[in-house]
C-alpha cells in the first residue's frame, strides 16, 4: 500500500513470506494459486474483523472517535460512517501474487494517519507500507493450509 499512491493495494507475493515459506516448504505438491487464494480468504476475513473490533491487525485499539465526531456522526462506530471503505476490500491471484486492497482514495489516510488523522491501521503493513503479519494471521493462514494438504496425500 503506498502512504500517498492513488493504489491502495498490498501484493502479497509468496516469496516474502519467509515465515510462512519455511512451513509450506514442508507440504509436498503446493498449489501456489490455491495458497495465496486461501491467504487472501483468510486476509479479507482478518481485514473485516479490524473493522468490527476496532483494532488494528496486531490487536492494539485504534484511537477512539472525539466527542464532536461522535456527536456528528451520531455514532461512536470508528471508520464505518457509511460502510464505503470496509466493505470495499477485495482480492485476485494472478500467478504466485496476492493483490489484496481496496480503490477507496483516503483509506491510506487511515490506514497510515496524518496530521489531522489519526493512525487507524486495518491492513498489516508496517509504517513504511511493508507487509508485517501478525503470527495469528500466520496461523490463521496455516492452519486450513496444513488440513487441506494433509488430507491430500
Amino acid at each position: 500500500m503506498s502512504k500517498r499512491g492513488a493504489n491502495p493495494y498490498v501484493d502479497v507475493v509468496l516469496h516474502g513470506l519467509e515465515p510462512l515459506r519455511r512451513q509450506i516448504e514442508r507440504v509436498e505438491h503446493v498449489d501456489v494459486e490455491q495458497l495465496l487464494t486461501i491467504i487472501g480468504i483468510r486476509l479479507h476475513r482478518q481485514t473485516l474483523r479490524t473493522f468490527m473490533m476496532e483494532k488494528d491487525p496486531w490487536g492494539r485499539p485504534w484511537k477512539p472517535l472525539k466527542p464532536a465526531t461522535i456527536e456528528r456522526k451520531r455514532s461512536s462506530k470508528i471508520l464505518r460512517d457509511t460502510g464505503r471503505l470496509w466493505q470495499s476490500f477485495t482480492w485476485r491471484v494472478e500467478g504466485d501474487t496476492l493483490h489484496f486492497g481496496t480503490n477507496v482514495e483516503y483509506a491510506p489516510y487511515h490506514q497510515f494517519g496524518t496530521k489531522h488523522i489519526p493512525r487507524r491501521p486495518f491492513l498489516p503493513l508496517d509504517e513504511s507500507g511493508r507487509l508485517d503479519l501478525p503470527q495469528h494471521y500466520l496461523r490463521q493462514i496455516m492452519n486450513p493450509v496444513m488440513l487441506a494438504w494433509r488430507f491430500r496425500k
